[in-house]
């Protein structure tokens, strides 16, 4: 029983509470017109993202991901920005461009418009205590 119920857990993903699949759209899912090959049977490949774990579409993203919307989808030749680290990247940051897990708890990523300085941590846990507002999780 659980072995089932984890293959159904794999094959879901999160998308967007208000997507519109037109008649124009390659991917059944998220109904983006862009990115599905012939050989995905009408719906992009599932994207990790390596920030927040949450399964979502990979088609015009820009490989960055949809919730969080720092974190990186499936990209593991990227490694962290820190002179010496060498880890591999899991989000995007400023200045150094990509951040490894030790270093997204340190560094700076926004002020927000009350006056706080957050981490890029911080950013990706905010967006995944709200992502069940704005994203519901499907079959594929």
């Amino acid at each position: 029983m659980l072995a089932g119920a984890l293959w159904i857990w794999a094959m879901a993903r999160w998308i967007r509470k208000d997507t519109r699949v037109y008649e124009h759209s390659t991917c059944k899912l998220c109904g983006s017109a862009y990115g599905v090959g012939a050989n995905d049977k009408g719906k992009h490949r599932q994207a990790t993202c390596l920030a927040c774990g949450t399964v979502q579409c990979d088609g015009c993203l820009n490989h960055s991901c949809g919730v969080c919307l720092v974190g990186l989808l499936s990209r593991t030749d990227l490694v962290c920005g820190y002179k010496n680290c060498g880890r591999q990247a899991i989000a995007r940051a400023p200045r150094v461009q990509y951040v490894c897990l030790r270093h997204a708890k340190t560094c700076q990523q926004y002020k927000t418009f009350d006056k706080r300085v957050l981490m890029v941590w911080d950013v990706i846990q905010e967006a995944l205590s709200t992502r069940d507002k704005h994203w519901i999780l499907v079959d594929d």
